[in-house]
């Protein structure tokens, strides 16, 4: 999943538009812009970062957040282009990356190991898919925002095919299904040899997946799925801490408020304190909503 610390990461179409460039243009994403891409016709050069690349008819470019790029059209030769712009939102309608991740191992792996600057060449008909999502962006229809829902979770799988196209790894069913495992399984003891032993493979080779595609451990991956359950609780009910930890599959509340404040950078205490949903402020602490060991 691209956010493992977070239960949800809901995000939303913001604009889908057709533009072209003659000269050069500036793509400039902001702290929550995700932008996508796709000459229809032409030909481009993008430089992100020192990095250049050429851009010809069907490309498609990704572009993630705080990323900033310069496209420079050929001489005498304007580029025409479909751009796609999502973003994070709070609000409805929005589709859930996360749970997409979650149920789309090609997905999954596409949001792993992609950089916030490359390109893909269209092999799977994104072109369609794009200009269907522009459709429905823009027209009025019955149900417009299922359809642009539905669209956008199709464009995904079809850039996860194109990115995998070009960059094969093996790996990807085994580590989706050890993220899915640990998922279904953290409130219940988990070790790192029974999540290899229910995937199938060896630990020492589930551990160097982790290590090279996940920028961590397996042990981090498992902490963040309990500690993400164990947030959402201690936001939502009024469960005393330690009934929380163990709720999350930690064995005692010191392990629980160690992990927890290494993850959010605050005890549970002090967390349900800023982000409570349904405690009133004017409450007493519980007895047990005391970090101290």
């Amino acid at each position: 999943m691209p956010y493992p610390y977070l239960t949800k990461l809901p995000i939303w179409v913001k604009s889908c538009t057709h533009g072209q460039v003659s000269d050069t243009a500036i793509l400039d994403n902001s702290e929550d812009d995700n932008l996508i891409l796709q000459v229809l016709s032409g030909r481009c050069n993008v430089v992100c970062k020192g990095e250049h690349r050429v851009l010809t008819t069907r490309s498609v470019l990704f572009l993630g957040r705080n990323t900033r790029a310069e496209l420079i059209a050929e001489q005498d030769q304007p580029c025409r282009f479909v751009s796609l712009i999502y973003r994070n939102t709070r609000t409805q309608p929005f589709l859930d990356l996360n749970r997409l991740c979650l149920n789309a191992p090609l997905v999954d792996s596409f949001f792993v190991q992609k950089t916030r600057f490359c390109t893909l060449e269209d092999r799977s008909y994104i072109n369609m898919t794009l200009g269907e999502l522009r459709y429905e962006w823009e027209n009025d229809l019955s149900e417009k925002e299922t359809a642009i829902r539905a669209a956008m979770e199709n464009l995904f799988v079809k850039l996860a095919r194109a990115f995998h196209s070009i960059n094969r790894f093996a790996g990807v069913r085994y580590l989706t299904e050890a993220k899915n495992m640990m998922f279904r399984h953290f409130q219940q003891p988990l070790s790192v040899q029974a999540i290899a032993y229910d995937v199938g493979i060896s630990r020492s080779y589930l551990e160097a997946l982790f290590n090279r595609y996940m920028r961590g451990s397996i042990v981090d991956y498992l902490h963040a799925v309990r500690c993400d359950h164990a947030a959402q609780l201690l936001t939502s009910t009024r469960f005393p801490v330690i009934e929380i930890a163990l709720d999350s599959g930690f064995n005692n509340r010191q392990h629980f408020t160690r992990v927890f404040r290494e993850i959010y950078g605050s005890t549970p205490s002090e967390y349900r304190k800023r982000n409570r949903q349904v405690l009133e402020h004017s409450d007493h602490h519980h007895p047990d909503d005391s970090d101290e060991s």
